[in-house]
């Protein structure tokens, strides 16, 4: 699997072609919905963000009016952190409408994961599904078929979609 991921992702050149190479992933390791965020670190005043999903446009909608980027806390430890993060009610008990709102557009299970890449930037995926809470037993069983949980998934995406998206500004 991790072959043939990171085979599609060199060759995509725009954006939706390289998002849908990441969603297809995130389905083979189980989940319904995925979506990829990504911060270029320059020009350090104002950096340009990028967030790219499978999620029900009525939630990415109302996710950005709300304003939830702000206090999402999967995006906090993101931004600090590589390791991976189990979405759990302990993680949003600051955040409990984020949270309310996310499982009503099915939205209940989920893992994220950062890497970050030259120049400050910070790629994050996040995986969802609507159901089957994440076990540690299904953890070990992915980090082995993908030699490490997402690998496959989140070792590139920062610079190919830092490519694409310069490629698209110039267009």
């Amino acid at each position: 699997m991790q072959r043939d991921i990171r085979d599609a992702l060199e060759q995509v050149t725009d954006l939706q072609a390289l998002f849908d190479v990441v969603a297809r992933g995130a389905r083979r390791l189980g989940f319904e919905q995925c979506a990829y965020g990504l911060c270029l670190g320059l020009p350090f005043t104002n950096p340009k963000t990028l967030i790219i999903s499978n999620y029900d446009a009525r939630w990415q909608r109302r996710y950005c009016d709300a304003g939830y980027l702000r206090i999402d806390p999967t995006v906090a430890h993101g931004m600090r952190s590589d390791s991976p993060l189990i979405w759990s009610n302990e993680l949003f008990r600051h955040a409990p409408q984020l949270w309310s709102e996310a499982r009503s557009f099915d939205l209940r299970v989920g893992w994220a994961q950062s890497r970050f890449g030259a120049a400050g930037t910070v790629g994050m995926l996040s995986v969802a599904r609507s159901h089957d809470a994440l076990s540690t037993a299904e953890m070990a069983a992915r980090d082995a078929a993908c030699g490490g949980w997402s690998s496959p998934l989140t070792s590139s995406c920062p610079r190919r979609f830092a490519v694409c998206m310069v490629s698209n500004d110039r267009r």
